[in-house]
Parts: structure tokens; sequence; C-alpha cells
């Protein structure tokens, strides 16, 4: 804030689809962070999606450049550079790898001198496993890195893993995703969540409700949950197995042989649901079984907070994020996920409520949506003081004679 308007900070993501990222930048706009609060303005790459669509249901200010999925075209980014002229503002951030780029050529080339702020939502366990087009972005934005006034980090284990593909990470730090404490509820006695949710899919009472929320992709490797669940049905165990996210309605169709000899009776394929709070605090078990990619992953957070224990494989920070909320094993290891499964199954209700109590109480104690959202407005507020320190230069004056 400079006295006379509150600080503007102009987002720029890849995309306003479904997704981690997409969902912290829509609780961070969204929040009440009282009268210093800094007005935020949201740019969207490509159409608007299902959370732009929401974020100007709540009258947050949201743009789009409609630009086609990893193409760029002249005429979005003409809309970017009018729109930074216009807004001029304290701060613009980058929200992954496009966005990054977007948000450092929209303040090279319209000569506003905001300060620059990314943020890395994504680990990178091996460059080859991404695609050609995220392999590329992930280069320019080490490439282009040391011009980024501060880069913000989702994981711990992320700013290791970029600063060993060339990213300066010296105005680097780490900010967790948080979460809405009163959204996520345990599921207390006498489980009426999950009552409700077995009633919905047609669960029977005294199976093991074990669910994924992960979009099909390989990285989150649902061939490893499915040849776990097929040690854990070898072994005598009772499981329903609740897959959610985008592409799972589809997983009917798959000729994965451990997803093949699940009983049709014994997994619910729901596809991309929003409605997670009123259903995943009914789950007994929440699994996570990614190969690579992850951060941190808001669906261990939005367990946790709900009560349910975790069993996750040990990509990004989730072994830093579950500690005694759950279990943690090495990925792409169906044996060890399903020997985890196995030990929370076995030691009984009374025992995984205790893990999924723990879980809940790490949650309140260091990833509340509300310590998370005065991070970043401590952030930007330092970031505003330090621009309007900067006395104006010649950037300045061709801003103003541009604008």
């Amino acid at each position: 804030m400079n006295g006379l308007h509150p600080t503007t900070v102009l987002h720029v993501i890849t995309a306003l689809s479904n997704g981690g990222a997409e969902a912290m930048l829509a609780k961070l706009v969204t929040a009440d962070s009282g009268a210093e609060a800094p007005r935020h303005v949201v740019v969207s790459l490509m159409p608007l999606g299902t959370v732009g669509s929401q974020l100007v249901a709540q009258g947050v200010e949201v743009h789009t450049l409609n630009m086609p999925r990893g193409r760029w075209r002249l005429r979005g980014l003409l809309r970017l550079l009018r729109l930074m002229r216009r807004l001029r503002p304290e701060v613009i951030q980058g929200w992954m790898y496009h966005g990054n780029v977007a948000a450092w050529a929209a303040r090279r080339l319209s000569f506003v001198p905001a300060r620059l702020v990314w943020n890395v939502r994504h680990s990178v366990h091996d460059l080859c496993k991404e695609t050609a087009s995220t392999a590329r972005m992930i280069r320019w934005n080490a490439r282009l890195s040391r011009q980024a006034d501060l880069i913000i980090f989702n994981a711990r284990s992320a700013v290791t893993q970029h600063a060993d593909l060339g990213f300066d990470v010296s105005a680097g730090r780490v900010v967790p995703n948080g979460f809405d404490l009163g959204l996520f509820i345990p599921d207390d006695e006498p489980r009426s969540y999950r009552a409700a949710l077995i009633r919905e899919l047609g669960i029977a009472s005294d199976a093991i409700v074990v669910g994924m929320i992960a979009r099909v992709h390989p990285m989150k490797d649902h061939a490893n949950l499915f040849a776990a669940v097929r040690e854990i049905r070898a072994a005598g165990h009772d499981i329903h197995l609740v897959l959610a996210g985008a592409g799972t309605e589809e997983l009917g169709r798959s000729s994965d042989p451990g997803l093949r000899e699940i009983p049709a009776n014994r997994l619910s394929l729901l596809g991309d649901r929003r409605d997670l709070p009123s259903w995943l605090p009914g789950l007994d078990l929440a699994v996570l079984s990614s190969a690579w990619g992850e951060g941190f992953p808001n669906v261990i957070g939005e367990a946790m907070a709900s009560g349910v224990p975790c069993v996750v494989t040990d990509v990004g920070d989730s072994r830093e994020i579950v500690r005694e909320g759950g279990l943690c094993v090495a990925p792409e290891d169906p044996g060890a996920l399903a020997r985890s499964l196995i030990l929370l199954i076995e030691a009984g209700a009374q025992i995984r409520r205790a893990v999924g109590s723990e879980g809940r109480r790490r949650i309140e104690d260091q990833y509340g949506i509300e310590r998370i959202v005065a991070r970043y407005a401590d952030i930007y507020r330092s970031e505003a003081r330090q621009r309007a320190a900067l006395p104006a230069g010649p950037r300045e004056g061709v801003a103003s004679c541009v604008g």
C-alpha cells in the first residue's frame, strides 16, 4: 500500500481449470485479509475454465488471453501488455512455468517497473519424464530466473531440484499451500459422512473405503495403486476403491491388469468432483501413489484436514507434510504401498481415527489458510515497499508515454 490505494498484484497463470495451483490462487485472492488487503487481478493465458468462472462469480477481476495450450499468440501478449500499462501493478506474480515467462515478458516489454514474483508449483524428479513443452518452459525459467525479484516454491524439495536445473534460487522462499479448516471437517461419531458416502456409491457397509483424488496422468501412477490393491485383496482384505479426478470416469475401459481384477461392486469411478468437502471425510484411508511431479499435493492436505489417515509416496514434500498423519513409502513400489495400507487396515478403526487426528492437528498447526494468506500478504507488502523505494527512471518515463 502506498497510502493512496492498496497494493495491486497482477497474477498471471497458465490456466484456471481444476488443479492445485489454481486452487491455491483462488483461495489467496478470495481471502478476507482486512483493510490493507491487496487488490488482486488475475490473468489466465488460456480460456476461463472452471476455477475462473468461480472467481468471476465471487467478484474477482479476471482476464483471459485465450491462447491455445502450450502455444503463444501475439494478440494475447499485446492484451497482457495493455493490461499491465493500465493497471500499473506494484507486483506481477507468475504462477507455473508458462505463467512465469508471461509475467517476465509483461514487465520487460511494458516498461512498468513492477516487482516480479514467480511461483513454482512443481517438483522435477527427472526432466526426461516431462512433456517436451514443459521441459522447454522449465529451461526458459532457469535462464530467466535471475531476473525474478522473488521465487516462491510451495515445496522445500522443489528448491533443491530447481537449483540443480540451473535456477537461481538465491531469492527463493518456501510458502506451502494452505487449507480451510472450516470447510474440511473430520467425520466424528456417528460417522455421518461415511454413511452418506456408502449410500451414494452403494458401498458395502463393512468394506474399507480407500480413496485417491488425482487426475489420470502418468505421474500420478494409478497403475501402482491398482497393483497394490491386487495384493491387498489377495491378503484377504475387503476394500472398496474410490477414484476421483479428471479422466477417472474413463478408467472402466482401461486394460490395466490390476484394475481389471477389482470387482465392479468394489470400485467407484467418480470423474472430476468439486464437492470434496461433502464426502472426503467419509473415507477410511486416503492414498496418493504418484511417481513424480508433486510439489505440495493439495489432496493430501485436504484429506488430513478431514481427519483421514494418508498413505503417500515419497515425492515432493509429501513425507514432510504427512509425518504422524499417515505413512510414506517409496514411489513405484506397489508392494510397499500395499503393506502400508494393510498396516492401517489391520490396525483397526480406532487407531486410524487417532492417526487422522494427528494429521488434522498438523494442518491446524502449520497449514491453515489464514496463516498462508498472511505470509503472501507480507510478501506483497515487502515487494511494494521495495518498489516504492526505487527512483523513477527511464522505464517509468517510457511507460507514461506509451500507456
